[in-house]
């Protein structure tokens, strides 16, 4: 009971306030929750907000790749005009043009750095899908793994619990069986009762 005031007081806080005046808390310890596929679920990490990012950044780098390339192209500048020569009168119409001799580098570093970073962002978001990838499988394998120990307690191991208690009273009642025995049986029932309570918690946190 002091634990749900406490997390009463905690759920009021997260909203900022003092007061505890929602209704009263209901849950069913066993009401698990569909675990879906790894599949599924992978797919919806890999679309989340997390890996999204890499989609920005990677128009961005692109984007300064296909920059760094245009400064590369060499430039060819057309120009003309009338000109008039005051020696004999003439006029004459000039045409020329104009183009950089490719005898320095024409921005290759900068193309080299803009690749380089494209391929970093590559392998830096590679490496983001695989671990979103292994903690989702991790995640899920304990979901599967709580979800049938649940179902075994309690199906199995509590029905052959109770079977035993039964027997083991029948047994004490008939004077054939001590108190111990009795008391070890009904030990075993609470135990598996208990076990499949925590394991059913364990899945909710999950």
């Amino acid at each position: 009971e002091r634990d749900v005031q406490i997390a009463r007081r905690a759920l009021a806080a997260s909203w900022g306030s003092t007061v505890l005046d929602f209704g009263e808390l209901k849950a069913d310890l066993y009401a698990l929750h569909d675990v879906g596929t790894l599949e599924s679920l992978v797919a919806r990490v890999l679309e989340g907000p997390d890996l999204a990012r890499f989609a920005s950044a990677r128009r961005r780098r692109e984007s300064e790749l296909a920059l760094a390339g245009s400064m590369s192209r060499q430039n060819l500048t057309v120009g003309g005009g009338l000109r008039r020569f005051e020696a004999t009168g003439d006029t004459a119409f000039n045409l020329g043009f104009s183009m950089p001799l490719p005898l320095a580098d024409r921005n290759q570093g900068g193309i080299a750095a803009a690749r380089e970073r494209l391929a970093e962002l590559d392998s830096e978001q590679a490496a983001a899908r695989l671990e979103a990838h292994t903690a989702v499988a991790v995640l899920w394998d304990q979901l599967v793994l709580t979800r049938r120990a649940v179902e075994t307690l309690r199906g199995e191991a509590l029905a052959e619990a109770e079977k035993a208690l039964a027997a083991t009273e029948q047994g004490y009642v008939a004077g054939r069986l001590s108190l111990l025995e009795l008391s070890d049986a009904r030990g075993l029932l609470l135990g598996v009762r208990d076990a499949a309570g925590r394991s059913a918690a364990d899945h909710h946190r999950k």
